[in-house]
């Protein structure tokens, strides 16, 4: 440019025309910025900067082979000895008492009899020759794709800190659950639905034992505890817009709302859950119009939910549950668990 056309008044239209391409690009930034793509390695929860999103996607250590996980509990269910794990050792000893063991253990008084052989039958199934119980005569089928931790145990007999070992890796509560150090440290594909989603039994029977203490992030920020959705009515409680305001309204509210916490963060810095706080009102304005399409299980195909059951009543309890868990997870949801059944002692 020379110097005539230096000093040359700048028009409107001259304007327009050399700001509509950095429009374009703040609008490139803008959406790459929504995908993650202008983050650093670093950012997120693992940097200690409080001011970048935790939920930013983040690389394994390794590179794996899943990107996701579904997490079917089955609170309350069979015995191990009865299903997965086969021990021959109850068969030749069927019927004789456990030298040692204590009548009256746990919360069975004088309910202890002898040892007791499996009622069901055990054949090797697969290439792999699992033994599987005639419980699962179809999946037995699939035990080359699946993976058996038979070294599980936990020091308690009790319902509740037997829940906690399985989900925090100790018998109390108030520790981080896995789903939430899966978030913490790989992040979350999704922008519009939460990174950690919990189920409960479908048929309203209640939570598990300990309630939403299975699914707590413990002493990490409480952006990566789990989202739970309810089982009858409504998934997400409060999620609808009220009638009476307008998505400019909204937005102005929770700007405003942002606006008055991180003043308050400011003053107040030891007060990490404000950040949740920020995040989860922005969550939840996205998750209304993301959210209700991707729990819309009717959408799928007829011979889809055939596939998970819709026509067969054995399987009420969940299978709308697995369906909704499929499409998160298709969506970029990192984890989700499904409580199936519930205990009714302590």
């Amino acid at each position: 440019m020379n110097h005539r056309q230096s000093n040359r008044l700048v028009t409107r239209r001259d304007w327009l025309q050399r700001a509509g391409g950095g429009l374009g690009l703040l609008g490139l930034a803008a959406l790459m910025a929504d995908e993650g793509l202008l983050a650093s390695p670093a950012s997120g929860a693992m940097s200690g900067n409080a001011g970048s999103d935790p939920m930013i996607p983040r690389a394994p250590h390794f590179s794996p082979r899943a990107k996701s996980v579904i997490w079917l509990f089955i609170n309350g269910g069979p015995s191990h000895v009865d299903t997965w794990e086969y021990k021959p050792g109850l068969e030749k000893y069927d019927g004789q008492e456990l030298k040692g063991m204590d009548p009256e253990t746990g919360f069975f008084k004088n309910a202890v009899g002898p040892l007791m052989k499996s009622p069901f039958q055990f054949s090797p199934r697969g290439q792999c020759g699992k033994m599987v119980s005639s419980i699962f005569p179809h999946l037995g089928e699939h035990v080359d794709k699946m993976a058996f931790i038979h070294s599980g145990f936990t020091t308690s007999n009790n319902h509740s800190p037997a829940l906690f070992m399985m989900n925090c890796g100790l018998a109390k509560m108030g520790l981080p659950c896995v789903g939430s150090w899966v978030t913490y440290g790989l992040g979350s594909e999704s922008r519009d639905l939460p990174a950690f989603v919990v189920m409960s039994d479908p048929k309203g029977r209640g939570l598990p034992k300990g309630n939403a203490s299975n699914w707590s992030a413990g002493f990490l920020p409480g952006v990566f505890q789990g989202t739970y959705l309810q089982p009858t009515g409504d998934a997400i409680a409060n999620l609808k817009r009220p009638p009476s305001m307008s998505d400019p309204d909204q937005r102005a509210q929770l700007d405003f709302i942002a606006a008055m916490n991180r003043d308050h963060q400011a003053r107040a810095t030891a007060e990490a859950e404000l950040t949740a706080r920020i995040a989860s009102f922005e969550l939840a304005y996205r998750m209304q119009s993301s959210a209700p399409e991707a729990l819309d299980v009717e959408s799928e195909p007829e011979h889809i939910r055939k596939l998970y059951g819709f026509d067969d009543p054995r399987c009420a309890d969940v299978e709308r549950q697995c369906l909704m868990a499929r499409r998160m997870v298709e969506r970029g949801v990192r984890f989700v668990q499904i409580y199936s059944g519930v205990m009714e002692n302590e």
